[in-house]
């Protein structure tokens, strides 16, 4: 598909279907826009919608795609408002927990159970002994019972 027959897609689209169902494929058609052309597509998107009087007026959802190939879907009434809502920069993405953080967790997690096992370990070996002193103990009463 071409970018025209691609826009006048959408456009048709919005035209046709109620609301939701149009902002779906308006979503859909926009993925679908071949973005690497000499004019950004996302320029000739809202110029084109800016000249669509009823989709501004139905303040209608509609996908940019930012120079930076960021998808965002703004809902707006008006030319005003749809120019501030575009004019704000993208929102930052909160970058994933970095393999360096995952590492230090793991770490401690493990130094911890370490602690613990040599932990239960002595407690063991204090159990021992204290065991071996009692039995020592009723050993050496009962061989004094004997005599």
């Amino acid at each position: 598909m071409e970018r025209t027959e691609i826009i006048n897609y959408i456009f048709d689209a919005l035209y046709a279907q109620p609301e939701n169902e149009s902002l779906d494929i308006a979503c859909w058609g926009m993925e679908h826009l071949n973005i690497n052309d000499e004019d950004p597509i996302y320029e000739t998107i809202i110029e084109e919608f800016l000249m669509n009087e009823w989709a501004v007026d139905q303040g209608l959802g509609f996908l940019v795609l930012t120079p930076e190939g960021r998808d965002i879907i703004n809902v707006f009434g008006s030319y005003t408002a749809f120019m501030e809502t575009y004019m704000q920069p993208a929102p930052k993405i909160k970058p994933a927990l970095s393999l360096k953080t995952i590492s230090l967790v793991l770490n401690l997690l493990l130094a911890l159970f370490i602690a613990m096992l040599l932990v239960t370990k002595n407690n063991d070996n204090k159990i021992i002994e204290d065991q071996k002193a009692q039995i020592e103990k009723q050993q050496a009463t009962i061989d004094s019972l004997k005599q």
